[in-house]
């Protein structure tokens, strides 16, 4: 699948994404349990946290209410908008940003810890990704 064609479908996808099992979390007892997940994967002091392919921003969310800040990236600029109006509330603790997850625009250790769910599927090399990140 091309580059072009994996931004459409996720600009397709965006309206609907967050009424989805284990995508918004509207279910108070799996966003406790996703929120408990991350309690134990991120580090323990406030961190800064890269969330690639972060769609509506609900994992962003979350990682926040935990302490850390956030840099998200997303190919979908309508995910994008989802993401920046769903975090908001975090002030510039929360940073979304349009850009390619295959190869985020960051600089290589400039984060504490890189978060990435529901993305490996979607990439046309996703071996490569994982090397990058």
């Amino acid at each position: 699948m091309q580059t072009d064609q994996i931004r459409q479908y996720w600009d397709d996808a965006a309206a609907e994404y967050d009424s989805y099992p284990d995508h918004g979390l509207l279910d108070s007892d799996t966003r406790s349990a996703w929120k408990d997940l991350l309690r134990t994967w991120l580090p323990t002091r406030p961190s800064l946290v890269a969330d690639l392919a972060c769609g509506t921003g609900t994992m962003a969310a979350l990682i926040a209410e935990l302490g850390h800040e956030v840099r998200g990236i997303d190919l979908s600029g309508e995910m994008v908008a989802r993401a920046q109006a769903k975090t908001a509330p975090f002030g510039r603790a929360v940073e979304i940003a349009q850009a390619d997850a295959s190869a985020p625009p960051f600089e290589p250790g400039s984060f504490d810890s890189v978060f990435a769910r529901h993305i490996l599927w979607t990439l046309p090399d996703p071996t490569g990704a994982l090397q990058h990140w």
